[in-house]
């Protein structure tokens, strides 16, 4: 029964060396992952720094001023549309009138579907009483 035990005994010993060793391997392996995720977040940064640094190389002129290629900064207006979006309905149509200049500017007009206009009567106007 004394052999048992002790024979017991070094299995145990044994079985917790081996999850001990198996525990500090993957301790190591985490730290390790953590270091890579670390160096790639910052890798990531700089990259995404240098794209900065290059747009804006591209975009204005030596004195500081935009170039042709930027000429001015993009400005958007927002509107509510009141537009019947059910499964019967007809999507809106979206036209868009680019400005004839660079410094003019670009005209986004959207209309109700073919199956709304058709139906609307003609000389009203969109989001009046009748259309």
């Amino acid at each position: 029964m004394a052999e048992l035990n002790k024979r017991g005994r070094v299995l145990v010993n044994d079985a917790q060396k081996v999850m001990e060793g198996q525990q500090e391997r993957l301790k190591r392996q985490h730290e390790c992952l953590e270091r890579q995720h670390w160096t790639r977040t910052k890798f990531q940064k700089h990259q995404e720094h240098i794209l900065a640094l290059r747009l804006m190389k591209w975009s204005c002129s030596r004195e500081g001023e935009m170039s042709g290629l930027m000429p001015k900064v993009p400005r958007v207006s927002l509107q509510r549309l009141d537009l019947d979006l059910t499964a019967a309905s007809q999507p809106p149509v979206v036209k868009v009138f680019p400005g004839s200049t660079t410094k003019g500017s670009n005209l986004m007009v959207i209309e109700p579907g073919a199956a709304a206009a058709a139906a609307r009567q003609p000389g009203t106007a969109l989001g009046t009483p009748g259309a």
